[in-house]
């Protein structure tokens, strides 16, 4: 993924780092269509194209390929507002009667993707594309395609990292008829890649590396963050402190010459952590396990009685008046489940705890069993609304918010989960009777009036009003589709409860490429440790082998990207 210095708004161009070709003639290295090499900006201001008469600082195939095909990585994912192309522009005044100009690409599909193995053909305006012929001129303007508009191909602000260019390898159809002799031959001077509207996404390693440890809490799953203040705002981190919630939690030691976690190494279903401002700096945060946050190894947290048989799985929260408000999974061992999925969720409780000087005082907190986690006895029908807090007070988002908080879950009736909410007001909070839930039209008082807002949804993931930029106003779910997968992605709504607007699939996780067993999930956002005009995004990284997690302690880390709003 590209470095941060390489941060294009929209209209900037995208520079690419890798451009291949499937056959490429000696000396036409396909690299030239993106490096820059033979453009330069003329007298007038305008960008254009040499004419070298050896073709030496454009593409050009081999003779008579038995495919036409290009393909540009961008080195992230990008909006992509539109595609600016140079046709074959090489002439030779010494031989004017071979029009090298007619080796130029004619009629092509371009074809856009994500992570290079799922590719839609972009099929926009200026549909189906003809590329117009060079004229090989010294100092071409793009050329676009025939009849098209300013030489710019629109791409719709569609996401992509990887865009392919593909022809007929027909003379006369895939070009303009060039030959060399009695064989056809096809070139392109250069292709830039101009920025939309929309979320480019970056990495973020400085989050990632936070949470790389060797000793004591060495990973975990869940990762939500809940700012102290009670403030939501991008940005407001650094005036607050942090609370990490998590899941099952490693507790030992990871050998850091070999990666191998420690034999003596005990797995406690979930742990804190607590960050002193907002900045990701490993000197500022501290982790807590153990009965009540005192050393050992167990959880912080366990459901009463001890000895019922269940755990919880810490989840989504807020602070509401002093108190820390974090709802957790009430969860019990599944014997007959397969390795790595040997649990079975009955239902939510609300963990109420006392705020201090420093922090949570874990040793008063009190335990409230919810109606908004429930199971039938058959399991075909289960409900929990806990997998995302949104809080729309004006103490968490200022005068743009209705106050209400809302809490969002999943409904699954079947094989598949959907999206569901719930809201109330925040003094309200441990009255359920006074919670309502959105059915589709308005809000009901039963929790099974719940309608599904989004289909084939993961158990966590977040839903974050949007303050500036492109889409102020506005509600971003971010989400893994489906209970596990290689895909980011987000939904826009204007309104907390919905609709939801078509996916868009933001990022495709590279880590189930290392083999293992590992897969990604839970997919969500956190608004307030991001910066202005961005948006950091965690997700969850698993194996479904023990084995695999004791000889790579680095798999079960939660990993950080950055979404950034182009417009901003």
């Amino acid at each position: 993924m590209h470095e941060a210095a390489n941060r294009p708004k929209a209209g900037d161009p995208i520079q690419p780092v890798v451009a291949t070709a499937v056959r490429t003639g000696p000396g036409f290295c396909a690299a030239n269509l993106a490096n820059g090499f033979g453009l330069d900006i003329g007298e007038d201001g305008t960008l254009g194209h040499d004419n070298h008469s050896l073709g030496a600082t454009m593409w050009e195939s081999a003779p008579s390929p038995d495919a036409v095909r290009l393909e540009f990585d961008l080195g992230g994912v990008y909006p992509l507002g539109s595609i600016l192309v140079w046709n074959y522009n090489r002439w030779d005044p010494k031989q004017p009667d071979r029009p090298y100009v007619r080796r130029g690409l004619r009629d092509i599909r371009i074809s856009l993707s994500v992570d290079r193995e799922t590719w839609t053909e972009l099929q926009g305006e200026g549909h189906p594309y003809r590329l117009a012929m060079a004229d090989g001129s010294p100092h071409a303007p793009p050329t676009g395609l025939v009849g098209g508009p300013d030489g710019a191909i629109p791409c719709s602000d569609a996401m992509a990292r990887h865009v392919r260019l593909e022809a007929s390898p027909v003379a006369g159809v895939g070009n303009w008829g060039g030959l060399d002799g009695r064989e056809a031959v096809f070139g392109l001077s250069a292709v830039r890649f101009l920025a939309g509207r929309g979320y480019r996404v970056e990495a973020a390693p400085e989050w990632t590396a936070l949470f790389h440890r060797t000793d004591g809490w060495t990973g975990a799953d869940a990762s939500y963050s809940i700012p102290l203040s009670g403030d939501e705002r991008t940005g407001t981190a650094g005036m607050t402190r942090t609370l990490f919630s998590f899941g099952d939690t490693f507790i030992g030691r990871v050998d850091p010459a070999t990666g191998h976690r420690d034999k003596t190494t005990v797995m406690v279903n979930n742990s804190l952590a607590l960050l002193d401002g907002g900045a990701p700096d490993p000197g500022r945060l501290a982790f807590f396990w153990g009965r009540d946050g005192a050393t050992g190894g167990k959880a912080v947290f366990v459901p009463e009685p001890e000895a019922s048989g269940y755990y919880y799985w810490a989840q989504d929260g807020l602070v509401v008046d002093g108190r820390l408000l974090l709802f957790a999974l009430r969860t019990r061992e599944n014997p007959d489940g397969a390795e790595g999925f040997g649990f079975v969720v009955d239902g939510a409780d609300l963990l109420e705890v006392p705020l201090g000087s420093h922090g949570p005082e874990l040793g008063r907190m009190t335990r409230h069993r919810t109606p908004l986690g429930f199971r039938t006895a058959d399991g075909q029908e289960e409900t929990f609304l806990c997998g995302a807090v949104m809080d729309m007070s004006h103490r968490a988002v200022g005068e743009s918010g209705d106050g209400y908080v809302y809490v969002y879950g999943t409904r699954r009736a079947g094989p598949r989960r959907g999206l569901a909410v719930g809201r109330v007001l925040p003094e309200d909070f441990l009255a359920f009777d006074r919670w309502t839930f959105y059915d589709g039209a308005g809000w009901s008082p039963a929790i099974r009036d719940c309608a599904v807002q989004v289909a084939d949804m993961a158990c966590e993931f977040s839903v974050t009003p949007i303050l500036e930029g492109l889409h102020r106003g506005r509600f971003l779910l971010v989400y893994t589709p489906g209970s596990m997968g290689r895909q980011v992605a987000c939904r826009l709504s204007d309104a907390p409860e919905g609709p939801f607007g078509p996916p868009v699939v933001l990022f495709h996780t590279p880590e189930p490429d290392e083999g293992r067993c590992i897969y990604t999930y839970n997919a969500k956002a956190h608004p307030h440790l991001s910066e202005p005009g961005t948006l950091l995004v965690s997700y969850n990284v698993n194996a479904s082998s023990w084995k695999a997690h004791f000889e790579d302690g680095g798999i079960y880390r939660t990993r950080w990207i950055r979404l950034c709003d182009t417009t901003v």
